[in-house]
């Protein structure tokens, strides 16, 4: 619903910490379930994760994220 303030407060340094300790355990198929800017994405281990699918991307944070 808001793209920007919510991707502001995911960068902050706990949230930051958090993700790259959960995320990278992600393997196979992942869903990100509100994809929001895509903060989620640089953290996919690629060697990991066969496909990313993304559910319910507001239109303008879709295009950050793209």
């Amino acid at each position: 619903m808001l793209p920007w303030p919510i991707d502001w407060a995911c960068r902050r340094s706990l949230s930051t910490r958090r993700r790259t300790l959960v995320i990278p355990r992600a393997c196979g198929r992942v869903l990100e379930v509100g994809l929001g800017t895509g903060r989620n994405l640089p953290h996919d281990d690629a060697t990991r994760v066969q496909r990313v699918v993304c559910v319910d991307p507001p239109p303008p944070a879709e295009a950050v994220a793209a």
